[in-house]
């Protein structure tokens, strides 16, 4: 049985090397001063509709943030401290603030006409944890950052069955300035957009009915643009026929990568290709992918099943593997 998240699934399409490296020799994906402090600005955005109603401000955020950066960034890599003073990285601090005041604006008021009407969200659900499982056993988890209940009565959903569909929006927050394009969001099957169909498909298998918007929100304002404000970029609504479509891709992919790990047991070969499109130089594994051939992979992976040091065996400076 193979356990799958979007996160791995993105990995093995990009580069199934890649995804051993990762997720089968466990060498990790390791973490980034990015990752780091986009971590901490969920956290703010998970808590902040449980402030009491007189902190619910900007200035609360920030203070919040600057409070709950040291637990998401243990490896020191945007903040120290110096004498019992938090010291952030002013690059990331100011990048973190407008971000939070995206954040801040959207559940306070909302400056996003063509997403939802004036009014504060009804966020029903924060950081909700699914499991789901494929038709052949494998399972896919995730977590959903945010679901919003939405007006039944707006012209959107009215448009819609209501036997099939739900007044709620799937919101996932996005740090960085990276986007989806609008034309993968139209796709579910589209890798840059199929995170929103995961979700969309785990509430159809919870409540039997599919949520009508599901949206990636842009907490950090896009540098081009001349408003600097957070951005919605939302999909369709789904059908359950593209939904099932999306179940049979990643019970698909839950296969390839359980036969690949069985023929690699079966003939001790590594199994596991370089990508046919692979962004080498931005990979955390670059330098691991030149030092070990894929004979050392597999004596690598054996030595640690045996629990033995394999730093002689293999010739190999350990400290490449930090």
């Amino acid at each position: 049985m193979i356990k799958l998240s979007f996160s791995k699934v993105s990995t093995y399409i990009e580069c199934p090397r890649k995804y051993f490296l990762s997720y089968v020799a466990n060498l990790g994906t390791g973490s980034s001063p990015y990752m780091s402090n986009g971590s901490a600005i969920h956290k703010v955005a998970e808590d902040f509709p449980d402030f009491d109603k007189k902190d619910k401000t900007l200035e609360q955020m920030i203070k919040y943030y600057r409070k709950v950066l040291p637990e998401n960034d243990p490896n020191n890599l945007v903040h120290e401290s110096i004498g019992g003073d938090i010291i952030i990285d002013p690059r990331f601090e100011e990048k973190a603030i407008k971000s939070l005041k995206t954040i801040y604006d959207d559940m306070t008021a909302n400056f996003y006409e063509q997403n939802r009407v004036d009014y504060e969200p009804n966020i029903i659900q924060r950081e909700q944890w699914f499991e789901l499982n494929l038709p052949d056993g494998h399972k896919i988890r995730g977590l959903i950052d945010r679901i919003d209940l939405e007006d039944e009565n707006s012209k959107d959903f009215s448009a819609l069955d209501s036997n099939i569909y739900l007044p709620e929006h799937i919101v996932d927050y996005k740090s960085g300035q990276s986007r989806a394009t609008f034309k993968a969001v139209e796709n579910p099957l589209d890798i840059k957009s199929m995170q929103l169909a995961i979700y969309s498909l785990a509430r159809y298998k919870e409540t039997g009915k599919i949520p009508y918007k599901s949206s990636f929100f842009y907490v950090e304002p896009n540098k081009n643009a001349k408003k600097q404000v957070g951005q919605y970029r939302s999909a369709p609504p789904r059908t359950l026929e593209q939904l099932l479509k999306v179940e049979e891709f990643l019970n698909n992919i839950a296969n390839e990568i359980e036969e690949l790990l069985i023929e690699q047991k079966r003939t001790g070969n590594e199994m596991f290709p370089t990508g046919d499109n692979p962004n080498c130089f931005f990979c955390d594994f670059n330098k691991k992918c030149d030092i070990l051939s894929n004979q050392q992979i597999i004596e690598f992976r054996q030595s640690i099943a045996e629990e033995k040091s394999n730093s002689t065996k293999l010739n190999i400076d350990m400290s490449d593997w930090n």
